[in-house]
């Protein structure tokens, strides 16, 4: 059995709002506004593990706080990575995830 995560926001005010409707045994994730992440691609020199660490630690170097998330996704040709930087939500042990990987990608465009 699939269950589709809960996925929620924390507006400005600090009220949370459902993005998808609650299930029981469903994963509860925030989603973090794209005005509060950040986001670039870069190019991979070489397609091994050991590149990847290479472009996580300097993105960890690079980010706007020492405590900020890093979230690398390769793309589909596996020449390059997404890199997404933001700061963790105030508590701790939340599931988060920046707002342009919670929507499904066009094929096209």
């Amino acid at each position: 059995m699939v269950f589709k995560p809960h996925l929620y926001t924390i507006d400005d005010a600090g009220v949370r709002r459902a993005l998808t409707p609650r299930s029981i045994l469903a994963p509860q994730i925030e989603i973090i506004p794209r005005s509060q992440c950040s986001f670039r691609h870069q190019s991979l020199k070489k397609q091994s593990q050991s590149a990847l660490k290479a472009v996580r630690f300097k993105a960890l170097k690079e980010a706007s706080s020492p405590a900020a998330i890093i979230r690398l996704v390769r793309d589909k040709s596996r020449k390059g990575v997404g890199i997404w930087s933001y700061d963790p939500s105030g508590q701790a042990g939340r599931r988060v995830m920046p707002e342009t990987l919670a929507y499904i990608p066009y094929k096209n465009g």
